[in-house]
């Protein structure tokens, strides 16, 4: 008989089990009255719409609630809840009120009104930095959420696949958040740990992608006179593998042409709803450390950086190597394909740096002051003093957008050079040494490659003392000509030729470099030559003349070959109608 009761007792214990662990459905009035009731009076919401919900009492007491919606008083946020549940506090409960300590948002859909302004993720953490957020329950959404920045009635930005965690708060206290999101098609994970409203402190913020790792220890100031009230500052780190995919992320998927690997920033930030600027900036590019300030807002549709720089080093060879020029030339190199540099105007920037020394593609600045300037018509770099091989450079490429396609404008002043050196590193041969100088300016314009050369108007003069042609010699060939012309056809080749003065002028146009004054005057010799260089085929097509000082002998001589490599050869034909023993091999054969 016992055992009968002890049997009836296991099984109504297992029922009553069940019951409690079955969750029981309430009616929408009774949803109202206790649920949103609570979730209105806790977190500040309005409760626009909900159906019925139910409620379980294991294995922690809960109530459900489906479809809910909410909304801020005054509209600016909003959301949809498919499903809430909310676990009911134990202590609070046998008090006979209902209060949660935990709720659980699965698939949440957040949205959030913006201002007029355009949007700008600093200004809305700013913004939400600064707001007064009431006492909560613990928070946990589940089931990858969505939040949505709206202006009127277009979505400007959305975060998907948000899963998190909020910690519980009393009103003042400190909010503390972790988990993950999807933003503009890239995971990252968080956390944030803000301090209370008195203290105006955050002490961290935390964030994690394959982008972009960010730590950002900060405090909130106190408001100035004519100032924003939501500005956060403290100390900031940034580490990103890639600054053209990061600029890009950042920039809402524009193609930012940033070519740096990978790329540390540490400084002092500060976001206002306005911008956000670092002081006491250190960026690390590679090896080279460069220390400054900048600082970057939206105006309008554009992101504007402002900024200056300076350091000891800077090698801008390597990422210049990597800008894809395809993005700019077509893939097969056709002249013909349309050029494209809204990327370079897409945005305004304005940076300026001090550098003691800068490597470029094959050549080497020191004492380097220069400006990186782009606007929505031009995107500039200019150079207002430089070292260049113990002489000094100026220059300024100018690019924009104009009726007839891109336009371009180049200008440089090159002075005192010391050609052996700069030779070595260009076209890694000293062929010519010396002191030179050069001043260069051209301006073109067309929608194509091939447009642009043929529309070049320029140019060109360069002068060199004191040096020597390496490969040849001159000076030796003009003492033998007299005695031995032919063999000085086979003996070009070889030695040095010094000179006391070289000069060069041209003028450019249909992408032909005219070469109207060449001239060169050694100990024992006179050169002039001319001709045409192709810029488009980037070869040369000069000819010349050696002459002894006494005008007694010369040397006919060609320059053919691509820019980087010229061949100097004698002019067989001119040389051996001079020679009277060979004169005859040229006579045609008289007609029978």
């Amino acid at each position: 008989m016992k055992r009968n009761w002890r049997i009836a007792g296991l099984i109504g214990l297992g029922a009553l089990v069940a019951l409690a662990w079955q969750p029981w459905r309430l009616a929408e009035e009774t949803v109202e009255r206790h649920v949103l009731a609570v979730l209105t009076q806790k977190l500040g919401l309005v409760v626009t719409g909900g159906t019925a919900g139910a409620f379980a009492v294991l294995p922690m007491p809960r109530l459900i609630a489906n479809d809910l919606q909410v909304r801020s008083g005054d509209g600016s946020f909003s959301a949809k809840l498919p499903r809430v549940r909310a676990q009911i506090d134990l202590l609070a409960l046998l008090g006979g009120r209902i209060a949660f300590d935990q709720l659980t948002l699965f698939s949440p859909q957040f949205e959030v009104a913006l201002s007029p302004d355009d949007f700008n993720p600093l200004a809305v953490l700013s913004s939400l930095a600064a707001s007064k957020l009431p006492a909560s329950p613990r928070i946990s959404v589940q089931g990858d959420g969505s939040l949505f920045f709206r202006r009127d009635a277009n979505i400007v930005s959305s975060v998907r696949n948000v899963n998190m965690q909020v910690a519980a708060r009393m009103a003042g206290e400190p909010v503390q958040a972790d988990g993950s999101v999807v933003w503009r098609g890239e995971p990252l994970t968080f956390a944030i740990a803000s301090d209370s409203a008195e203290r105006t402190t955050l002490p961290m913020a935390r964030i994690r992608s394959e982008l972009v790792s960010l730590d950002f220890n900060a405090r909130k100031l106190p408001q100035a006179a004519g100032t924003a009230d939501n500005v956060l500052e403290g100390q900031v780190l940034i580490n990103a593998p890639s600054m053209s995919r990061l600029g890009s992320w950042v920039a809402s998927g524009a193609n930012v042409t940033l070519p740096l690997g990978n790329t540390t920033i540490a400084g002092t930030l500060q976001i206002s709803p306005t911008g956000s600027q670092v002081r006491n900036a250190t960026v690390t590019l590679g090896t080279d450390v460069l220390d400054g300030a900048f600082d970057w807002r939206k105006r309008e549709q554009r992101w504007v950086l402002t900024g200056t720089f300076a350091g000891k080093s800077l090698d801008i060879g390597r990422p210049l190597s990597g800008i894809e020029t395809q993005r700019f030339l077509p893939p097969d190199q056709s002249h013909a394909a349309p050029l494209d540099i809204d990327d370079l105007l897409a945005h305004d920037l304005d940076l300026r740096l001090s550098l003691q020394r800068v490597r470029l593609p094959g050549a080497v600045l020191t004492d380097v002051a220069a400006q990186i300037r782009s606007t929505e018509q031009r995107f500039d770099v200019m150079v207002a003093n430089a070292g260049l091989y113990r002489g000094a450079l100026k220059g300024r490429l100018s690019l924009g957008k104009s009726g007839a396609g891109v336009d371009i404008r180049a200008q440089l002043s090159a002075e005192r050079v010391d050609l052996g050196a700069f030779s070595a590193d260009v076209f890694d041969t000293r062929r010519l040494t010396g002191t030179g100088s050069m001043q260069h300016q051209v301006e073109t314009s067309g929608r194509t490659v091939a447009e642009l050369m043929t529309n070049a108007v320029g140019r060109v003069a360069f002068t060199a003392r004191n040096g020597d042609f390496l490969g040849t010699n001159l000076n030796d060939a003009m003492r033998r000509i007299e005695r031995q012309p032919l063999a000085v056809a086979r003996d070009w080749r070889g030695g040095r030729t010094s000179f006391e003065q070289m000069t060069l002028n041209g003028t450019i146009a249909g992408g032909i470099l005219d070469v109207s004054e060449g001239q060169a005057a050694g100990a024992a010799f006179r050169l002039s030559l001319d001709g045409r260089i192709l810029l488009t085929e980037r070869i040369y097509r000069l000819a010349g003349t050696v002459q002894s000082t006494s005008g007694a002998q010369s040397i006919p001589f060609d320059v053919s070959g691509p820019l980087a490599d010229p061949v100097v050869a004698v002019n067989m034909r001119a040389l051996l109608e001079r020679s009277g023993a060979a004169a005859p091999l040229l006579q045609r054969p008289a007609a029978n």
